[in-house]
């Protein structure tokens, strides 16, 4: 414990009493709390808009503070340790647009890989690897109608893995492309 610190449970149920006016703490109008719970609404009406994906296995939609999540694991469009689309990779995305003309936002592509290592001569890490899963994803997004300006790719290699890496299905879940649909 540091110095300072007050050992639980007491921390939770001090109280103190003074007759300083209380330091950084600021009033939130109801002009700004009305605004914050109109955006919630507008963001959860649009969720709710999104049209059912039944039929698109391999693809989660969910509700993210920045927007809309959809998670797409990697084998449904990537062969392993590649970064071109499949036949069935295209068609999904082509799906994926759907969801997406739906929105106003910017939209960004996010490739995320499993914790090893990658070493060809076209992708020598992760990094390169599920950056250009990302710019694949991004580049098909455009030629299917989605603007330019709207779009941006990153690549997170192996960083924010979903599941622990040392099984095989715990890789799979890490190996995904996540388009995230940001609300304005």
């Amino acid at each position: 414990m540091e110095e300072g610190d007050l050992p639980s449970p007491l921390a939770d149920f001090m109280l103190v009493l003074t007759d300083r006016p209380p330091a950084r703490v600021r009033d939130v109008s109801s002009t700004a709390i009305a605004g914050s719970l109109a955006l919630q609404r507008a963001l959860e009406a649009r969720v709710e808009d999104a049209p059912y994906l039944p039929d698109l296995e391999g693809v989660s939609v969910s509700r993210v503070a920045e927007g809309i999540k959809l998670r797409v694991e990697d084998q449904w469009l990537f062969p392993t340790a590649e970064a071109e689309l499949t036949e069935d990779g295209q068609a999904l995305v082509q799906r994926l647009v759907e969801v997406i003309q739906r929105h106003d936002g910017e939209v960004a592509v996010e490739g995320h890989t499993d914790s090893r290592s990658i070493q060809t001569p076209e992708f020598p890490s992760n990094w390169v690897l599920s950056s250009a899963r990302a710019i694949a994803i991004v580049h098909a997004l455009e030629r299917a109608g989605v603007s330019a300006q709207r779009l941006r790719a990153v690549g997170l290699a192996d960083t924010r893995p979903l599941a622990a890496n040392d099984t095989v299905e715990g890789r799979a879940q890490n190996r995904r492309v996540e388009v995230i649909i940001h609300a304005q």
